[in-house]
């Protein structure tokens, strides 16, 4: 996993695990077999519906 932000934006894995696992629906941006990039809703542990995007890594890249 990329890691560049991680310091930046105060980030560790614990954390992305969460907003991982808080989603509640999602779309595919890219129009391909295997697309990169993904609009998510999910919740914070404040319960506040937060609307962002991800962009993941080529499974051959993890």
């Amino acid at each position: 996993m990329d890691r560049k932000h991680y310091a930046r934006d105060s980030l560790d894995d614990s954390s992305v695990l969460y907003a991982a696992a808080q989603v509640l629906t999602c779309w595919a941006l890219d129009d391909e077999d295997d697309p990169r990039r993904w609009l998510m809703i999910r919740t914070d542990p404040a319960g506040l519906t937060l609307l962002g995007p991800l962009v993941a890594p080529r499974w051959g890249q993890l």
